[in-house]
Parts: C-alpha cells; sequence; structure tokens
C-alpha cells in the first residue's frame, strides 16, 4: 500500500495508539457501549431525550409510624405526619404509585374511612354514589350492640394500593399523605396501631402503619 515518510508497522492498531480527543462521537456506533463500558451509577449530562423503561422505579419515599393515636372527626384529617410524604418527580411523564397498610382498631357506632390526598386533592377513591361517602379503603359502618359489650379487641388492616392513571405533569414537589375521618356522626373514636381497649396483657398487642409513593416511569 502506498506510504508518505515512514512505512507504518504491520501491527493491529492499539489503543495506545490513540491519543485522547481523535475519536469523536458521530465515530462510534449506535450500539457500540454497553453497561459494561457505561458506569451507570455515575451522574451524566445528556442532551437528547433518554427513554428509559416502562414501569422501572424511579425513586422511593417511604414513612412509618408506630406510635398510637385516636380519631373521631367527621372531616378528613392526618393520620400522623410521619405518613406525609414529599416527592419530586424526574420526569413530568412518571405516574405514582401508593402502598401501604393503615391498622385500625373500631368500636360500635363508628364508620372508618381513608383516602390519599395528593397536593390537595383526594385521589384512588371509589365512585360518588349519592350521599354515600368515598375512600380508598377502610371499614364501613361498625355495629356490634348485640354483644352487650364496651369492650372491642379487634383490629384491621386496611390495605392502600393505588397508580395514578396520567402522568404526573410536573417536576415540582408533590405532597402526599393518608387521611382518615369517622363518617358517622356519632363522634367515637378510631384507634391508629392498637384496639380500642388495649389493655396491658401479653394477649393484646401493638402494630405499625406505613405509607409508601413510588415514581414510575413511563
Amino acid at each position: 500500500m502506498p506510504f508518505i515518510g515512514v512505512q507504518p508497522a504491520s501491527a493491529l492498531l492499539t489503543s495506545a495508539d490513540i491519543q485522547d480527543g481523535q475519536i469523536t462521537t458521530a465515530k462510534i456506533a449506535d450500539d457500540a457501549v454497553g453497561n459494561t463500558k457505561l458506569d451507570v451509577s455515575a451522574d451524566y449530562t445528556f442532551t437528547g431525550t433518554v427513554k428509559l423503561p416502562t414501569g422501572g422505579i424511579l425513586q422511593t419515599i417511604s414513612g412509618t409510624f408506630t406510635g398510637t393515636t385516636n380519631k373521631s372527626g367527621t372531616s378528613y384529617s392526618d393520620i400522623d405526619s410521619s405518613l406525609n410524604l414529599s416527592i419530586t418527580p424526574k420526569f413530568s411523564t412518571s405516574k405514582l404509585l401508593y402502598t401501604g397498610n393503615i391498622i385500625i382498631g373500631t368500636q360500635d357506632d363508628v364508620t372508618n374511612l381513608v383516602r390519599i390526598l395528593q397536593n390537595g386533592s383526594e385521589i384512588g377513591s371509589g365512585a360518588s354514589s349519592s350521599t354515600r361517602s368515598t375512600a380508598h379503603t377502610g371499614l364501613n359502618y361498625w355495629n356490634l350492640t348485640s354483644l352487650s359489650s364496651s369492650n372491642y379487641y379487634e383490629v384491621f388492616s386496611c390495605t392502600i394500593h393505588h397508580l395514578t392513571t396520567s402522568a404526573i405533569g410536573t417536576t415540582s414537589a408533590i405532597t402526599v399523605k393518608p387521611q382518615i375521618k369517622n363518617a358517622d356522626s356519632s363522634g367515637y373514636s378510631m384507634y391508629i396501631n392498637r384496639s380500642m381497649t388495649d389493655s396491658d396483657d401479653v394477649w393484646q398487642a401493638r402494630y405499625v402503619s406505613t405509607f409508601t409513593v413510588q415514581e414510575i416511569s413511563q
């Protein structure tokens, strides 16, 4: 092969022969760099569109309440500040997945309702129907007067599970929390993480309530 100057050595080209900056991005094939060469734990600045797999978990924010409290109001109120969360989405196209578990001890003449509040709006509740209340989870009207007893030992696990139906539409911080109310006007209390009776006995227990929000890629 014709050449100018010193004849090149008849050896394969190695990385040591290439100076930094000599190979441009345009010269690299689209599929030439895999995750074995790209440090996926590092931070990168991309100028194009980054496509993430649908259904991937981008971040998780979670709260845990191990104490006890009681509520009796007919309007929704926070269960505990430890379950009030804030999530700042990385992408406006993402959805939010809510999961959790609220432990409720109830008594006679109480309707225990739990809802999800997202930026001040109720989400994930059942469809409204006439004068009926709406909620995401809870216990319907509780009436055990036939037992002729004021001792209530039961606790119930009220599960939270909701995926938002549409994209979040923002990358600003979103406040989310579970709230509870007694939809009956009795004024009687609902108890969180304990039974109503809650006697100091080994056969009584204390529980934990949790609330989690995850950003899901679309």
